[in-house]
């Protein structure tokens, strides 16, 4: 995939932005203190799960460089 590729499929999710790994910390610090919260998935992926696609967001973009 290029980097344009890769940075336009980020902005295809509600949020317009890719979850960070201080997002997916962020979700871990609370399920840690979460101690009731068993047997879940929890989705950090800036909403993309909400977005009414056929496929993964970057799917849905150039995946090679036309050079």
């Amino acid at each position: 995939m290029t980097e344009t590729g890769f940075a336009q499929a980020h902005t295809m999710t509600p949020l317009g932005r890719s979850s960070t790994p201080q997002d997916i910390a962020q979700a871990v610090a609370f399920l840690l203190r979460a101690p009731a919260i068993t047997g879940t998935t929890l989705l950090v992926d800036g909403g993309q799960h909400l977005s009414p696609q056929s496929r993964d967001v970057l799917f849905l973009t150039p995946q090679t460089d036309s050079r």
